[in-house]
């Protein structure tokens, strides 16, 4: 199944799962019976898929990003809109929009394709993150703080912090990976200091949040599941210098697949594991979670419905 080398996470619209993956501009997106496995429809990108962030969907599309610009793919693999818009880094989504980091600014979009607001800077935007109240994004010197709906400037902070990933927010507290290998958070509405945490190495995969952690890792060195109200480290997971995915954490367990093809589950309060699942070729999307069935995909073109054990 597939073409190989998937990074994004899968997308269900309508019990379909829609699929994204793409090597040396032969990218696909393909629809599969959710249930089954079966597959449904294909079509082809021509372009290279190598991002594992969360693709945007709403309960009719999925928004799938190419060098060519922005497609907006439904349930039977109608292309429903489609726009060559340049992307200067990974869109990003919420129930409601979807936002576009560009060489000069921002943009918001519904998810049908129409413009809701822009915000320009003066320089590039690589990344984005935040929720359905508030982005944040780094601008030349600057951290900035836009609200999600009006795209209007909350504040902004002049910093010397290099984010490598989204930063993203919980309980209060903007929390940023850094290329340095720091872990720092902030106060959300007064962005002073929390606390900041040296984690040896540059974070280089998608900081993501659990009910009572933060995750974070880097290439080849530990997964760090981190307490964010104070940054105390609550558990480490070595998978002997595999590479992990972003981790997606549902009732008491987290689960993130490596680059050498195995998914492991370990559990959220102390890292216990769980179980692990081999998958024979490297996996660098975190897996999807929907009730109790968890899909996953694999470089080699394997897709993988495994069901959550009690």
């Amino acid at each position: 199944m597939g073409n190989g080398h998937h990074f994004p996470s899968p997308v269900i619209l309508n019990d379909t799962l829609v699929v994204v993956s793409g090597l040396n501009d032969a990218g696909l997106i393909e629809g599969y019976n959710s249930e089954t496995g079966e597959r449904q429809w294909s079509q082809s990108t021509q372009t290279s898929m190598n991002s594992n962030h969360q693709l945007p969907s709403n309960d009719s599309v999925v928004i799938v990003p190419s060098e060519s610009g922005l497609s907006a793919v439904s349930a039977t693999g109608e292309v429903m809109w489609s726009d060559d818009i340049r992307l200067s880094g990974d869109i990003m989504g919420t129930d409601e929009l979807f936002y576009i980091p560009k060489y000069n600014g921002v943009e918001a979009r519904s998810f049908d394709g129409s413009q809701q607001w822009t915000w320009e800077s003066d320089s590039s935007i690589y990344s984005l993150g935040g929720d359905s109240n508030t982005l944040f994004t780094k601008s030349g010197t600057s951290l900035y703080a836009l609200d999600a709906i009006d795209g209007t400037v909350k504040w902004t902070f002049r910093t010397r912090m290099e984010p490598s990933t989204p930063p993203i927010v919980k309980n209060g507290l903007l929390i940023v990976g850094r290329e340095d290998g720091q872990l720092t958070a902030l106060y959300e509405d007064t962005h002073e200091e929390a606390w900041s945490i040296d984690l040896d190495s540059s974070i280089s995969t998608p900081i993501t949040v659990g009910e009572s952690n933060i995750y974070a890792a880097g290439w080849s060195y530990p997964l760090h599941a981190i307490n964010p109200e104070d940054g105390s480290i609550n558990w480490t997971f070595d998978p002997s210098y595999q590479t992990v995915s972003p981790v997606s954490e549902t009732d008491g367990t987290a689960y993130m697949s490596s680059d050498m093809g195995v998914l492991f589950a370990r559990n959220s309060d102390d890292g216990r594991p769980k179980w692990s699942f081999e998958m024979g070729s490297a996996s660098w999307a975190p897996p999807l979670l929907r009730e109790e069935q968890i899909y996953a995909t694999s470089d080699d073109g394997g897709i993988y419905n495994l069901i959550q054990p009690d």
